[in-house]
């Protein structure tokens, strides 16, 4: 999938979950997704989650103000230790992909 041009506002929501799996990842993913379709105001988008089973974390990844993240994840019932703000390093961008 290609990455969206990087934003200066990306923030991590980092989950500790006992018992997590990509089922119950998923259904936060779905429940995050029907927040954001419902929401007016600032835009937040939801860039997706990287799962780390072995250690029971989940990392979902926004693009928006940290404020606004954090009222989709409250509204999304997102049970997050806390949200970073982070850079993207790595694969290259792919300009206007989604």
């Amino acid at each position: 999938m290609p990455m969206r041009e990087p934003a200066s506002q990306w923030h991590v929501a980092e989950c500790l979950l006992p018992g997590l799996t990509q089922a119950s990842a998923d259904s936060m993913a779905l429940r995050v997704r029907a927040k954001l379709a419902d929401r007016a105001g600032p835009e937040v988008v939801f860039l997706g989650s990287l799962l780390l089973p072995d250690d029971e974390v989940l990392l979902c990844l926004f693009e928006g103000e940290r404020e606004d993240v954090l009222a989709v994840c409250d509204r999304a019932e997102v049970p997050y230790e806390r949200v970073l703000t982070c850079v993207w390093l790595g694969l290259p961008v792919i300009p206007g992909g989604s």
